[in-house]
């Protein structure tokens, strides 16, 4: 009787402390769950503030301007306009997306990796005047975070090579941005939270993109796979 009456107490300790234990476990995972997302949040946020600030520093034409150098000083931006590369971009037809073009091309060629740049003359007269400040906003966003992805993918897996084109189809003014990968990629799970093609990436920019693109409906963004070439476009119609 005794000896039933100890075992059902320590099994009924036991119980209770795994049980308590198991409590506390769930509630720091759950803790854990929650902090990832604040950080995830703010990882988005910085990932695409600073190609932001990038944008502005160059298009502030005045070197010695006291904003740009307090804009560089922030994003640690040693920005000097490359004359060969603004000849290759010259028909970008927006500002904005050329100084960032112009940043991210002198970033890859900083990493010894190459861009082949592409840019059809009939481009240049692509009228973005019929859309908001906002749609510009989010299409360098877009923009900014395909190429920091392909310039870190190169960086991290030793490719030299990245595509850049524009070319107007039709009513369409198409960008496409290719950079070779190494690793299979399932396209339609691109854009799922997590997702990632750097061994130590978390995949912040492409959850941005997903955002954008869910919200502004005036970009289509289709997503291929050929000879080991990841190539992402984004056309935009004409507004009339």
């Amino acid at each position: 009787m005794i000896t039933t009456l100890i075992l059902t107490i320590l099994l009924l300790y036991i119980y209770y402390s795994y049980k308590t234990k198991k409590q506390i476990i769930e509630k720091f995972e759950k803790d854990i769950k929650e902090l990832n997302e604040i950080i995830e949040k703010y990882q988005i946020q910085m990932h695409e503030t600073k190609n932001q600030f990038l944008v502005v520093s160059t298009m502030i034409k005045n070197e010695e301007s006291k904003t740009k150098k307090y804009i560089n000083n922030i994003v640690k931006n040693e920005f000097e306009p490359n004359e060969a590369i603004q000849f290759q971009i010259r028909n970008i037809p927006l500002n904005s997306l050329k100084s960032l073009v112009h940043n991210k091309i002198k970033k890859a060629n900083e990493n010894n990796i190459n861009v082949d740049v592409f840019i059809d003359k009939s481009a240049k007269n692509f009228d973005f005047s019929k859309f908001t400040i906002n749609d510009e906003y989010d299409f360098t966003r877009i923009i900014g975070v395909f190429f920091d992805n392909a310039i870190e993918e190169c960086t991290e897996k030793k490719f030299y090579n990245i595509s850049f084109s524009l070319t107007m189809k039709n009513d369409y003014l198409s960008l496409e941005l290719s950079n070779p990968i190494n690793s299979a990629i399932d396209k339609n799970k691109i854009f799922e939270k997590g997702f990632t093609t750097k061994e130590n990436g978390h995949g912040y920019g492409l959850v941005l993109v997903k955002q954008i693109l869910d919200k502004n409906k005036k970009f289509k963004h289709d997503i291929s796979i050929f000879e080991d070439c990841l190539i992402q476009r984004v056309n935009i119609k004409r507004q009339k």
